[in-house]
């Protein structure tokens, strides 16, 4: 499950980029790393640790990150294996992986448009397929299994600086099923997002403080109903830096609920 999020938000990243000759270089850290080993993990009520991440990613001396090894537990319990392989402007091309001794291997191709932007997602069983008005800026995502049966259906709204405003979702008769919306800042920071239900009714949002880093250091989450709007959740942000100004710990503090800690080791 953790993967296939992190296959998405790759998608979206790729949809929201214009004249991409290069990912991010070393994902944005400073001090271009080599190795950057990311574990994280909660901790309940009842202070009980749950493991949720434990990855390492490896970098080239361009800033690409090349591999990555997913471990299973604190251990370093290997998992899986990531490889990825890039084209001559920076984009990823293909990812490659597998179980940590080679077996059950799969691969997930990319190509683009000549403004960097994902045209197409292709794995063993699913086929992703972007279209874009450039004029417009709105896309839409088309997915089918290989078998021809519908898997997903999505619309993009952008602004001017090609961040998404808008996302909704639909079901294989064509009607919604669920739309969010986005606010930014001057920074390009995401300040609000929305949720609205299938009858394009406000169902909940969250709002978003960010310090002069630009890190989140709060959000508060509102549920409505019956017209009424109830604050659920506030939680902060912790941040722990090394000498490079890259973020070692994250710590995520609800007033209730699950504590959720993410910790770096970086080697440069």
């Amino acid at each position: 499950m953790k993967r296939s999020i992190i296959l998405i938000s790759i998608s979206i990243v790729f949809l929201s980029c214009t004249n991409l000759k290069h990912l991010t270089p070393f994902d944005g850290y400073n001090g271009k790393p080599k190795i950057v080993e990311t574990l994280g993990y909660t901790i309940n009520k009842d202070s009980i640790k749950e493991l949720f991440i434990y990855e390492a990613f490896y970098f080239d001396k361009k800033g690409r990150m090349v591999k990555s090894i997913e471990y299973e537990n604190e251990e370093r319990k290997p998992l899986r294996v990531y490889i990825n392989k890039y084209d001559n402007k920076g984009n990823i091309v293909e990812l490659n992986y597998s179980n940590h001794d080679g077996t059950d291997s799969h691969t997930v191709y990319y190509s683009y448009n000549r403004y960097g932007q994902l045209l197409k997602e292709e794995s063993r069983k699913i086929v992703h397929k972007y279209t874009y008005d450039r004029k417009n800026r709105t896309a839409e995502l088309k997915s089918n299994f290989k078998n021809g049966k519908f898997h997903d259906r999505i619309t993009f709204k952008f602004n001017k600086n090609w961040q998404r405003t808008e996302l909704v979702t639909y079901d294989e008769t064509g009607d919604i099923t669920l739309i969010y919306k986005e606010e930014y800042d001057e920074n390009g920071n995401v300040i609000k997002v929305s949720s609205y239900d299938d009858k394009e009714q406000l169902i909940r949002f969250t709002e978003i403080l960010y310090d002069k880093q630009n890190k989140t250091y709060e959000s508060k989450k509102y549920k409505i109903d019956n017209n009424d709007t109830t604050l659920v959740n506030i939680s902060k942000w912790h941040y722990s830096y090394d000498k490079y100004d890259n973020v070692i710990e994250e710590k995520v503090v609800p007033d209730e609920g699950i504590v959720l800690i993410t910790q770096n080791k970086i080697t440069y």
